[in-house]
């Protein structure tokens, strides 16, 4: 008897254990939380001296937008509110040139994919001295998760 309640309950146990994996990995494999947790990590990556003088002060609401984001128009708009935290010192001189291109795609962004492409992008024009150091180590999987997330 005594066994039978243990095997029971040891199978109770593996049941939920498989049951919170699966949840967890539903929640990772949501494209916009998982897009949303990517820009989070870029923006880790910025220095401070290259955001602008008030983006210290919306970070924290900043943080809060991406992490509520359930579409990509949310999400498009925190790539937006991020882009437009850094410095026009931690872009490449042609993100100028680029940039209105870049705000079109993200303002008709129809899944997170298209965001996705967008952070990618804001990040290739960010200047390697507007990151920390660290970021050299850290980007080719950022840029890999991303591209996977964009669909290529």
């Amino acid at each position: 008897m005594r066994t039978l309640r243990l095997r029971t309950w040891l199978t109770s146990i593996a049941l939920a254990s498989v049951f919170v994996l699966a949840a967890g990995e539903a929640v990772a494999q949501n494209p916009v939380q998982s897009v949303g947790q990517g820009m989070l990590v870029f923006e880790r990556a910025l220095k401070w001296e290259s955001m602008s003088d008030g983006w210290r002060d919306r970070r924290d609401a900043w943080i809060a937008q991406v992490n509520a984001a359930r579409t990509p128009a949310q999400l498009a708009q925190a790539a937006l509110a991020l882009e437009s935290g850094m410095g026009w010192q931690a872009v490449n001189d042609t993100w100028a040139g680029q940039r209105d291109a870049w705000v079109a795609s993200l303002r008709a962004a129809d899944d997170a994919g298209d965001v996705a492409k967008a952070v990618l992008a804001l990040e290739n024009a960010t200047k390697w001295e507007a990151v920390s150091d660290q970021w050299a180590g850290a980007r080719d999987a950022w840029v890999a998760r991303m591209r996977g997330l964009a669909g290529g």
